[in-house]
């Protein structure tokens, strides 16, 4: 299983890196911000390698034009130099695959011709040059060594890699591109891709396979982009990776929220809150009391939860309606109430510490002042009914008159004229249940 799914891998590298005219930039999403490739051209890189017939600087060169031509245009800034002599080919500045094999042509190739031993080897003077550099860029950045270990001059190599992620980091990464022929070169580069799990490495001969080259140019310069949750949005530039499939979302990746209440429309049950106001997490606005009227429209947001309250969130004063209507312009109760003012009366009388307002109202016949004094004295009369009859409290009874200003019918008729020309008692400290 596990040799099948790296076969699938390595064909699937091999279709991507038949060149780059098969990978969009768009499906591309750079690891760094910056790169720097140091190409070793110190003496013993005039040798022969192996038995290819070619210098180790050529094949530098060849591998250096091999990964240009591969190395996806992100925006990176890029910069070529060469350790002994120390040279800069390309200054820093934004990467193009033209540009920048140009300077890769300029690197000469003729460095036996400066002596039978060749130039010295100083690889650690030649990374330790390099700290300047990696300093003036801003972001994350790659350090590409092309080198083949070889080390007799100066400071000690690992030692100066190492002083320099301690500098930089989180922001530096070296990796190295080997020509190492002999255990001790083998052994210095391998130590150097060991010290930070960032690294990669390559030796020339896995230059020369397309799957292995294509991985290792994926591990220094780029991540295939994805878009886990589906989106639209890739997973790097995601803020909400995982959002539900079909849930619409911003520049972000994150699922819109229009009302600004920390909960995303699509699990929001009360997407049109207003800004500012607390809600649960479903959304909606707290309800502390649960009477049915949120908070932030409460007026009496302790409500018992037996309640019934009105649109302000406040409890309902028992309203009893008696019934008894009145004769027209008339204020007489008649005799045929006298239950239902008992009834109230002893209500009145078995719930201590409530009070009750006794009102008054008419039709509209007649002019409304005195429609006003008509429907208070009937409002006295009950009042003065219940005290006088039943022995209520007069101290807990108000009276109050509302003329024709709050009619239960239509004036129009006789019938509704009867009904408008009655009186309420409303029980205060007294509330209907929910």
């Amino acid at each position: 299983m596990r040799k099948t799914l790296f076969s699938l891998v390595v064909a699937a590298m091999i279709l991507i890196y038949g060149g780059l005219h098969s990978v969009s930039a768009m499906d591309l999403v750079p690891k760094i911000d910056n790169f720097i490739f140091l190409v070793d051209s110190s003496g013993s890189m005039g040798w022969e390698y192996k038995e290819t017939g070619k210098t180790k600087i050529m094949l530098a060169k060849e591998i250096l034009s091999q990964l240009n031509r591969h190395i996806p245009e992100l925006g990176y800034v890029s910069s070529l130099e060469t350790m002994a002599p120390l040279k800069t080919y390309a200054p820093p500045t934004v990467y193009d695959t033209s540009s920048y094999g140009q300077a890769i042509d300029m690197i000469p190739t003729d460095i036996l011709t400066w002596g039978f031993i060749g130039n010295p080897t100083p690889l650690g003077k030649g990374l330790s040059a390099m700290d300047s550099i990696i300093g003036c860029m801003p972001g994350s950045k790659a350090l590409i060594l092309v080198t083949d270990g070889g080390h007799n001059q100066g400071k000690e190599p690992i030692m100066v890699a190492q002083a320099l992620y301690e500098k930089h980091y989180p922001d530096l990464c070296i990796h190295v591109v080997s020509l190492a022929q002999t255990a001790q070169e083998h052994q210095l580069v391998n130590h150097m891709a060991s010290l930070s799990s960032c690294s990669a490495s390559i030796t020339y001969e896995e230059m020369q396979n397309q799957a292995k080259r294509a991985a290792f140019i994926q591990k220094v310069f780029y991540d295939m982009a994805t878009d886990s949750d589906h989106d639209g949005v890739i997973d790097t530039a995601d803020h909400c990776p995982d959002t539900p499939m079909g849930v619409a979302v911003d520049d972000r990746g994150c699922p819109f929220d229009s009302d600004g209440d920390g909960v995303y429309d699509y699990m929001d049950k009360c997407p049109d809150t207003p800004e500012g106001v607390q809600v649960n997490a479903s959304g909606c606005p707290l309800d502390t009391d649960g009477d049915g009227v949120y908070d932030y429209m409460d007026a009496c947001p302790q409500t018992p939860a037996d309640f019934a309250v009105d649109a302000r969130g406040c409890p309902l004063p028992i309203k009893i309606d008696l019934g008894i209507e009145f004769d027209h312009d008339k204020a007489i109760i008649k005799q045929k109430y006298h239950h239902k003012l008992e009834e109230v009366a002893l209500y009145l009388k078995q719930h201590s510490g409530v009070t009750a307002t006794i009102e008054g109202h008419t039709d509209n016949r007649g002019a409304a002042a005195y429609n006003q004094q008509l429907s208070l004295k009937r409002a006295q009369n009950v009042a003065s009914y219940l005290t006088e009859q039943f022995g209520v409290d007069p101290s807990i009874l108000k009276t109050r008159g509302y003329g024709e200003d709050r009619p239960i019918a239509s004036n129009k008729t006789a019938e509704g004229r009867q009904k408008n020309r009655r009186v309420l008692v409303v029980i205060s400290e007294a509330y209907q249940a929910r």
